[in-house]
């Protein structure tokens, strides 16, 4: 079926206690690594204007607690659930061992420039649109950047290294539940 596109703000949490944010930095579809770059910090996370502390791409800094080794992967460590109750792994590899890979691809004419960050320099264009997605035998994820994990069997998303970096489609069978909290 369809997903659903997730939304700025929180989507996901992680198991360091962190929040997932979405591949935007604002509704017009502008890219957060494109445009919040030089604020990341070496876990390629920050905090939102209200304190909200969130990632915007894999946990990628070597000292993360529980999400440590979320960039090797041959370990595919699971770092955290989206809301729709999906878990999320780090970088993995398919049952083939083929690290998972986005299957988006810039769109013909679009432009990219370097952002560099505390955790490294990355080559991205500066809007959404600026990618579409291009399934080809090159990639193995869906829209979402999600698959059906190498070894558990159930449907995960994965992080990359490439756009969109986090899944941005919510495929659970759960919906885009409500997060967690005290409704008084």
């Amino acid at each position: 079926g369809s997903g659903t596109a997730t939304s700025l703000g929180t989507i996901g949490l992680a198991v360091t206690g962190g929040g997932y944010f979405n591949h935007l930095s604002s509704p017009t579809g502008s890219l957060a690594l494109a445009n919040e770059g030089p604020s990341l910090d070496s876990c390629l996370g920050h905090s939102a204007g209200g304190g909200t502390y969130h990632y915007h791409a894999n946990i990628n800094c070597t000292d993360a607690g529980a999400a440590t080794g979320a960039n090797d992967a041959d370990i595919c460590l699971k770092i955290g659930y989206y809301r729709d109750g999906v878990p999320v792994y780090g970088l993995c590899k398919d049952s083939s061992g083929v690290q998972m890979t986005s299957c988006y691809s810039l769109v013909s004419g679009s432009t990219t420039s370097n952002v560099v960050t505390i955790s490294g320099t990355y080559n991205v264009a500066s809007t959404n649109t600026d990618y579409e997605y291009n399934p080809t035998s090159d990639c193995n994820l869906d829209e979402g950047n999600g698959a059906i994990h190498p070894t558990t069997g159930e449907y995960s998303y994965f992080m990359t290294t490439d756009y969109p970096w986090v899944p941005i489609y919510y495929y659970g069978g759960e919906g885009s539940r409500r997060l967690c909290g005290l409704n008084l």
